[in-house]
Parts: structure tokens; C-alpha cells; sequence
């Protein structure tokens, strides 16, 4: 069964949002800042269950602060049935940035809600 593994948070500062989780909620930092030119800057955090990266992007386009995306992990023998279900409601997968190899595919559900499909997960190893 697919499992929402990560959230996606956009912030003017993720080094500092970071910061709030550890301190108030316990969360383990599994990857401290990074960043990159053409992404932003980034951290990515746990609770042992769920994934946040927290992220100030680089090309912002006018996107607010707030949830950006969310991202389902599923197990390589669903992910072909899953990406069938969504051709059949008219949603076309589309192969993420260069820059996000934990993402096989990115969708967005009927009401426009960004969506990531992954059989690996994101990983604190990822760009």
C-alpha cells in the first residue's frame, strides 16, 4: 500500500524553521543545510516515520510559504498499477527535476495538489 512518506515545506529559512522542530518537537535533522543554485537551500528532517524538507527554492515563481508537496512511497510492484489508475483519470506523470533523484514520477491529484511517487524514498543523500 502507498504511505505519505515526506512533506514538503516551503520557508524563507530552513535553517532556522529547522531549528524550531528540533528544539519544540524532538525532530533528528538527517540532513543539515545544503544548497545549490539552481534549487535553493534545503534541510531535511524526521520523526523516525515521516520525512520534511524544509526548503527555501531557488525560483519561487510567486509560490507562497507553506506545504509545497507531499510525497508517496510505494513498492516498485504497485507503482505501474498506481501510474495505470492515474492515466485512466486523465493525470499524466511527469518525470521530475534533474535534481531530485528519490522521484520516479510527479502528479498532481484532481484538485491540483502536487503529489511525488517513490519506490526509494527521499534520502538525506539526495541533492
Amino acid at each position: 500500500m502507498a504511505k505519505i512518506r515526506h512533506i514538503a515545506i516551503f520557508t524563507d529559512d530552513p535553517d532556522e524553521l529547522s531549528k524550531f522542530y528540533v528544539d519544540t518537537f524532538g525532530m533528528i535533522i538527517t540532513q543539515p543545510l545544503m544548497s545549490s543554485p539552481e534549487s535553493g537551500s534545503w534541510v531535511f528532517l524526521t520523526d523516525g516515520y515521516i520525512d520534511v524538507a524544509l526548503i527555501a527554492p531557488g525560483h519561487r515563481n510567486g509560490v507562497a510559504n507553506g506545504i509545497n508537496h507531499f510525497g508517496f512511497t510505494v513498492d516498485e510492484r504497485e507503482r505501474q498499477d498506481i501510474l495505470q489508475k492515474l492515466k485512466a483519470r486523465g493525470i499524466e506523470p511527469r518525470k521530475p527535476p534533474a535534481d531530485r533523484p528519490y522521484v520516479e514520477d510527479r502528479v498532481r491529484d484532481i484538485h491540483g495538489n502536487p503529489i511525488d511517487v517513490s519506490t526509494t524514498g527521499m534520502r538525506a543523500d539526495a541533492p
